[in-house]
């Protein structure tokens, strides 16, 4: 697992502490780590398919303490990692799948359609899928807010 947390950091703007401790109760309430703009559900078929996510996130906000600023733009990049014995097979595997490559007409209906097919980067990095994104961005941070600004919606019902 790699989380790169990548952050803009401003000047710290009053009020915005209360906003983190606000994400960090609700995230305890739903007993696992949170990733702002991922609502619960997704975080939690997120993590059953990558355990690792959950140290991953722990260990960035252990580190996210230690900045001083407020975030105005972040993006966090989630990717699973195989490890050096996943890619060996895998890398075996293609080569198998090479050398089992027929000839005859299959064969050459392969090798066409491998030399019209685009061209791979040969540094691309296979062992590495991207499987999350989560961009946040604050736009405006304001003290004046007026009471329609936080009010419940006309119509809303709360369901039990």
């Amino acid at each position: 697992m790699v989380l790169t947390a990548d952050m803009w950091l401003a000047p710290k703007v009053a009020g915005t502490s209360e906003i983190a401790d606000f994400y960090q109760r609700y995230a305890r309430k739903l007993e696992g780590p949170m990733v702002a703009g991922a609502s619960a559900q997704d975080m939690a078929a997120a993590m059953a398919l990558y355990p690792m996510m959950k140290q991953a996130l722990a260990r960035m906000n252990t580190e996210n303490v230690k900045m001083d600023g407020t975030p105005i733009s972040s993006t966090v990049t989630m990717e699973a990692v195989k490890s050096a014995e996943e890619a060996a097979q895998e890398a075996k595997r293609a080569d198998d799948d090479k050398a089992s490559a027929g000839g005859g007409i299959g064969g050459l209906l392969g090798g066409l359609a491998k030399k019209a097919a685009p061209k791979k980067d040969q540094n691309e990095n296979k062992t590495r899928t991207m499987f999350m994104t989560t961009t946040n961005e604050v736009l405006k941070v304001t003290t004046a807010v007026s009471a329609a600004d936080v009010a419940i919606p006309a119509g809303f019902k709360e369901n039990r």
